[in-house]
């Protein structure tokens, strides 16, 4: 699910290319094994309860890849209680960003979204 419009037809066309690493076997993608070991070790860390890991670089080296392929992973092996995936634009709404975590989180642990969800405002 993609938040915000964008009028630069360029970055639509680079959300459309990173969301189609989403349809990508396992066995199509290489050169990501180091990257995603290191990421699922700072999961597997019993330590730490909760989890913000940033991914960065430039255009096209593989971040979508790289995230969406950990997160399939981990989802797979059942590590974690809840799952939330989420894009997010340069462009975005908070609240329809924040709206569509809750939304995927009470999705994946299969409970009933609260009716109150569409007229949930953020408020610092």
């Amino acid at each position: 699910m993609t938040i915000g419009n964008n009028s630069n037809n360029d970055n639509g066309q680079i959300s459309r290319f990173a969301e189609s690493s989403h349809f990508k076997l396992e066995n199509e993608i290489i050169g990501i094994e180091e990257n995603r070991n290191l990421i699922e070790n700072w999961l597997a860390d019993n330590e730490t309860s909760q989890y913000v890991i940033a991914v960065w670089g430039m255009a096209g080296v593989g971040k979508t890849t790289l995230a969406t392929n950990v997160y399939n992973r981990q989802k797979k092996d059942c590590c974690f209680n809840s799952f939330a995936w989420i894009s997010v634009t340069q462009t975005y709404n908070i609240n329809d960003l924040l709206r569509n975590i809750i939304l995927n989180l009470y999705e994946g642990m299969m409970e009933a979204i609260p009716q109150s969800l569409n007229t949930m405002e953020y408020d610092i």
